[in-house]
C-alpha cells in the first residue's frame, strides 16, 4: 500500500501553477492530496503549522488554488498579513470634541 494520499483511479496532481511548484503531500492524512490543504465544507482550507500550532491563512474554492497560496505563503507570508486591528475613535466622540470647542466660554 502506498503512503501517498492519491487515489491511483483519480487524476494526476497537479504540480506547478502559475511557475510555482505546489508542496504534495506524503502522508495519508492529507486527503486533497496538498499539503497545508483541508477540505471544508464547499471550500479548501490554507493552514500552516508554527511551532506545533495551526494558524489559518485562508481559504479558496479548489484545492489547486489553496495550493498555490499555501505556496505563496511560505514565499513571502506578508502576502497574507491580517491588518492590524487600530482604535478608531467614536462619531460621538469626535462630535463632543468640535462642540466643546465650538462653545464661547
Amino acid at each position: 500500500m502506498s503512503d501517498s494520499p492519491h487515489s491511483p483511479g483519480s487524476p494526476p496532481l497537479q504540480t506547478e501553477l502559475d511557475g510555482v511548484s505546489l508542496h504534495l503531500a506524503r502522508k495519508k492524512k492529507h486527503a486533497t492530496g496538498y499539503k497545508g490543504v483541508k477540505k471544508m465544507h464547499d471550500r479548501f482550507k490554507v493552514e500552516v503549522t508554527i511551532h506545533g500550532k495551526n494558524k489559518y491563512i485562508t481559504s479558496r474554492d479548489t484545492a489547486v488554488e489553496a495550493a498555490l497560496a499555501y505556496a505563496q505563503y511560505l514565499k513571502n507570508p506578508e502576502l497574507f498579513a491580517r491588518p492590524k486591528k487600530t482604535s478608531t475613535p467614536k462619531i460621538t466622540d469626535s462630535f463632543e470634541a468640535q462642540r466643546s470647542s465650538a462653545t464661547p466660554k
